[in-house]
């Protein structure tokens, strides 16, 4: 039987306030009782969930061939919890109660919302926060809130519908797991994980597997929030810290409030860099895995390379956010005539309309959008393949190289521009 930190704290304090033998075993009976009441109620309502939306399903209100046929999984919410002021983890059980399949951790699931009343479908990638478990997915999402009632959520506020709009015993649609950012499963040396704020979510789950699956190998967590509201896993992480030796936790706050004490809500103030970490960094050869903002990632990868990290043990991966750098894709030749790049027709076939390509456009997914031309998207930057179409006719280049297979003769509309004109199946 496990035990929580939280009944062994029960124990502990009725022990100090002078309770006999006796009576600290029974508080520490109650606290287990109550601690297992509770969580048979979250099974009982995961199970009874999973009976509701199976019934939708057989009634063929949910689940369609479409989706079977295109790896869609029909998921409920079996439960909600709120990891700070502002992040909250939903656990999905299939609707049918089927095991899931495995993942490595740092990969991504693209959850689908019901179509909008434009009839577009909002897509986003989230990263998994939990270790593989065949019962469940969680997801720890961040909810930005939305002022305006008419959002566009294929753009913006899918985090906020899905803190508000959802509830224990709804359901999605997911797709995954999938990505390329992911711990490597073959290194056995120690691993660096690098977070900002909600970047945390791939992080718990590498951790968490590490300490599963190498129980001893050092994992070293640096982690920057702004202070103890918006800290999530904090209590689970101050309990991998203290029990486990190879856990090595600094959490920064860049803005704590007067009430937090040095030491025991936090380890140091304002923003790590490089420079600052050396002396928390393993001197062995590393893998180094970086989320959070893109500049922030790109800059941070830079000092790493500097500081003698080798470029391959540096991994990162954006989830939306531009990347300056254009590749050629491997569908296309490099641009030769920037002239006749600027003034492409960019034709969409089945919607019967044209546009001019010109720079103030960065893919032709935001072209698209500019002339109320819906295409499906979800990460917007080439991580989760929800964009992808069919070139017809021309050639084009990508602004970043994707992070999904992609078919020869498919592009990416998220991080793909046109190379002189081009013909599109959309």
């Amino acid at each position: 039987m496990l035990v929580s930190p939280e009944i062994v704290a029960a124990g502990t304090a009725a022990a100090f306030l002078g309770y006999s033998t006796w009576q600290v075993a029974e508080t520490f009976w109650e606290s287990w009782r109550h601690s297992n009441e509770a969580r048979q109620r979250r099974l009982d309502h995961a199970s009874l969930a999973a009976a509701k939306i199976e019934q939708a399903r057989i009634e063929g209100v949910l689940k369609s061939p479409y989706n079977a046929a295109t790896g869609w999984r029909q998921m409920v919410i079996a439960e909600t919890v709120d990891e700070s002021s502002d992040c909250r983890s939903f656990y999905l059980v299939d609707a049918a109660g089927e095991a899931l399949p495995t993942f490595i951790p740092g990969q991504h699931l693209l959850i689908q919302l019901p179509v909008d009343k434009h009839g577009r479908k909002p897509l986003r990638c989230y990263s998994l926060s939990d270790a593989p478990d065949p019962r469940y997915y969680r997801l720890t999402i961040k909810r930005v809130p939305v002022t305006k009632s008419d959002v566009d959520r294929t753009k913006n506020g899918l985090s906020d519908y899905l803190h508000t709009g959802l509830r224990e015993g709804d359901s999605v649609l997911v797709k995954g797991p999938q990505g390329h950012f992911h711990v490597d499963p073959n290194f056995k040396g120690p691993l660096v994980l690098m977070a900002l704020g909600i970047g945390i979510t791939p992080m718990i789950s590498m951790l968490r597997w590490s300490l599963q699956s190498h129980p001893g190998r050092e994992v070293y967590l640096f982690f920057q929030v702004r202070n103890s509201e918006q800290h999530p896993f904090a209590t689970i992480l101050n309990k991998w810290r203290s029990e486990r030796s190879e856990v090595k936790v600094t959490t920064f706050y860049s803005r704590p409030e007067t009430h937090e004490v040095k030491g025991i809500h936090f380890d140091e103030t304002g923003r790590f860099d490089v420079t600052r970490l050396g002396p928390f960094l393993p001197s062995a050869r590393s893998k180094y895995y970086l989320c959070g903002p893109n500049e922030w990632m790109m800059d941070f990868e830079k000092q790493l390379i500097i500081a003698g990290v080798d470029a391959e043990d540096v991994a990162w991966e954006s989830f939306g956010g531009d990347t300056p750098a254009v590749v050629p894709a491997s569908q296309a030749t490099p641009n030769s005539d920037s002239v006749t790049a600027l003034h492409s027709t960019v034709s969409f076939k089945r919607t019967e309309k044209s546009a001019v390509w010109n720079q103030e456009h960065k893919s032709l997914l935001d072209l698209a959008e500019a002339n109320d031309i819906a295409l499906e998207s979800g990460c917007r930057s080439g991580v989760c393949g929800a964009c992808v179409v069919k070139k017809l006719c021309g050639k084009v280049k990508y602004t970043k190289s994707p992070s999904v297979p992609v078919a020869e003769g498919d592009i990416l509309t998220c991080i793909s521009q046109p190379d002189g004109d081009l013909e599109i199946d959309a």
